[in-house]
């Protein structure tokens, strides 16, 4: 009896145990896995987020460019008008601008960045809306009577009398945005009509292509961000690379076969001597150029590269101190940093650095103070920011891309 009740009587206390264990251990392993999942499903959501946010400025900056004319494209009226394409590098702030930010410390030379100024085709609706903002103050005053409905009135009247020319000026340019860190840009676009002018005080005011240099006190930065409006934002960097007769590749430096970074269709001189190749333009003759619309040349392909930001919280941070002068350097959450085979540029800051390689959690051969931007001390904590590289090729509409004349 005895020994058939000891047969009976269930699990002994140590079974007991490694059944508990092993629960144990299989509960670890399915929390574990179930956390690998949700991390690689957040992962691929913020991935595919931000090739999203990508694609669509892109398409932004490429339905803008693509509105750009050139010579041998005729008016609405058969005319042939001036055209011009203008592409400079500018800085982005002046450098005595006051802020609290350290990488925007007073004295430091701002990041640059390329304005690039054309001749675009414009629809019916946004021309009329630009028109009625160019003639509401006239309408106003020249109204039968102050009520709402008569200024309309004579409004409409002015449009309807207002012949189109279905082109304006443009400017693209990128802006910093509110960031602190003073990492991320916003892209602007300014448009004209034909002979409207820019108000910049009371005393004067000044038309889209006639200004020298952007930013000054001809047309001030203040004055460009009031007018434009906001077409793509997030991003960390935006480059225009035109293709001149001389070019034999994209990936070709200047002056040996590659492509231009600075254009003035006129040819007129705008580039003074500099020793950055990117700040001049290849075909430049001169002032006397200006007036001379037989020797314009334009590009003949335009490549656009946009890189928009990924969201904070997925960037690898700098361990220690970065000094203006460092070429290596240690950071944490090195895991998110890509392979600098892949991807060799990294946005710290304000400040782009191309990255020659990673050691564990070390990035080295740092080559400082690329894409228009000055090397700079960065304090231990600030993101080390990489973004979604999109690349546009865009043919510029025109016929005039070669000029074999002095």
């Amino acid at each position: 009896m005895n020994r058939q009740h000891l047969a009976q009587r269930g699990f002994t206390i140590l079974e007991l145990v490694v059944v508990m264990g092993l629960l144990t251990v299989f509960s670890a392993f399915l929390i574990q896995l179930m956390s690998t999942s949700i991390g690689l499903f957040n992962q691929g959501e913020r991935g595919q987020d931000l090739s999203d946010r990508a694609d669509a400025a892109a398409r932004a900056l490429e339905r803008a460019l693509n509105d750009m004319v050139g010579p041998g494209s005729a008016d609405v009226d058969g005319r042939e008008p001036a055209t011009r394409l203008l592409v400079q590098w500018v800085a982005s702030q002046n450098a005595t601008a006051n802020s609290t930010n350290s990488a925007k410390s007073p004295g430091q030379a701002p990041p640059r960045v390329q304005a690039l100024r054309a001749t675009v085709r414009l629809d019916d609706t946004t021309e009329t809306n630009l028109l009625r903002q160019e003639l509401a103050a006239q309408a106003k005053a020249s109204a039968k009577a102050r009520t709402p409905g008569a200024v309309e009135e004579r409004l409409q009247e002015l449009l309807d009398a207002t012949p189109r020319a279905g082109r304006a000026d443009m400017l693209l340019v990128a802006r910093p945005s509110d960031d602190p860190s003073g990492a991320f840009l916003v892209m602007r676009r300014v448009l004209r009509l034909p002979g409207q002018r820019i108000p910049i005080d009371r005393q004067r005011d000044v038309g889209l292509m006639e200004v020298a240099e952007l930013g000054g006190t001809e047309l001030p930065w203040g004055v460009i961000d009031q007018l434009g409006e906001v077409i793509a934002g997030d991003l960390l960097h935006v480059e225009f690379a035109l293709w001149s007769q001389f070019t034999r590749g994209f990936d070709q430096r200047v002056g040996d076969g590659g492509p231009e970074f600075s254009w003035d269709s006129a040819r007129a001189g705008l580039f003074p001597e500099s020793n950055d190749p990117k700040a001049m333009f290849g075909l430049d003759l001169g002032p006397q150029s200006l007036t001379n619309l037989a020797d314009d040349v334009f590009p003949r392909w335009v490549k656009l590269t946009v890189v928009v930001a990924a969201p904070n919280g997925s960037e690898a941070i700098l361990a220690v101190e970065l000094r203006a002068s460092d070429k290596a350097v240690d950071v944490l959450d090195e895991a998110l940093l890509p392979d600098g085979a892949d991807t060799p540029y990294v946005k710290i800051g304000r400040e782009w650095v191309r990255l020659g390689g990673l050691e564990g959690r070390s990035m080295r051969g740092l080559v400082r103070g690329q894409r228009g931007t000055k090397a700079v001390d960065h304090p231990a904590g600030t993101r080390v920011r990489v973004g979604r590289t999109v690349e546009l090729f865009l043919k510029v509409p025109h016929g005039k891309d070669c000029w074999n004349g002095d």
